[in-house]
């Protein structure tokens, strides 16, 4: 059985909250497809993870990034202090 890690860091940089996840991969994707294709073998069955993420970014003029970075899929999130959800 293979071991999966996900990371998970929040912090406060100049009154921003940041958050960064990092979760490996094992085959290659295109971060454009996110949202519309999944690798799945029960496609219609899949989360809405990365949806339910951009959704809420939005709703709090956040910003949002997604990557592939040393065989890992990372997603950068900042919030604003403007917007004062924490």
């Amino acid at each position: 059985m293979e071991h999966k890690t996900i990371q998970l860091e929040i912090k406060q940089m100049n009154e921003n909250l940041l958050i960064e996840m990092k979760n490996p991969i094992y085959e290659q994707f295109f971060v454009e497809h996110l949202g519309s294709y999944t690798s799945k073998k029960n496609s219609i069955r899949h989360g809405y993870g990365i949806y339910n993420i951009q959704k809420t970014v939005e709703k709090y003029e956040g910003d949002i990034k997604f990557q592939i970075k040393d065989d890992s899929f990372c997603a950068r999130i900042c919030f604003h202090n403007k917007n004062a959800i924490f």
